[in-house]
């Protein structure tokens, strides 16, 4: 799927930028990825800024390792 969300994901699964060529793909993948994010929140704002609150503060250390949630 050429501009997708594969752009994003390297063959092991992680995250990578190095597959993104070009501005088209650059778009079909913030669009991508944006669509994916409403459909997890259920398109409800308040609720992507709690997680986004939530990765920014475990970000500057803010939340003790006992606190942290994030499990893949």
């Amino acid at each position: 799927m050429a501009g997708s969300l594969n752009h994003l994901i390297d063959d092991d699964g992680s995250f990578t930028h190095e597959l993104i060529e070009n501005l088209g793909d650059s778009k079909e993948v913030c669009e991508e990825c944006f669509y994916l994010l409403g459909e997890l929140t259920e398109w409800r704002y308040s609720r992507l800024r709690t997680v986004l609150d939530r990765f920014y503060a475990e970000e500057r250390g803010d939340v003790p390792l006992t606190q942290r949630k994030w499990k893949m």
